[in-house]
């Protein structure tokens, strides 16, 4: 497999982990549809910074 995809793929893996810690770290009295809200903002942002970075890498090489 190509470099970058497989970077990819473990960035995406490392973006669903996020999302799920997130979720799994709630208190309890706290809304539900929030907190998926979060957990989506969370790990669009860390698989868009990390997708930019192995981005600029792979244009140096």
């Amino acid at each position: 497999m190509h470099p970058i995809i497989s970077l990819l793929a473990v960035i995406a893996i490392g973006a669903f982990v996020l999302m799920l810690s997130v979720l799994f770290t709630t208190e309890s009295g706290q809304n539900k549809d929030m907190m998926i809200a979060k957990s989506v903002a969370w790990g669009t942002g860390f698989f868009l910074s990390m997708s930019v970075q192995v981005a600029a890498i792979a244009s140096m090489s």
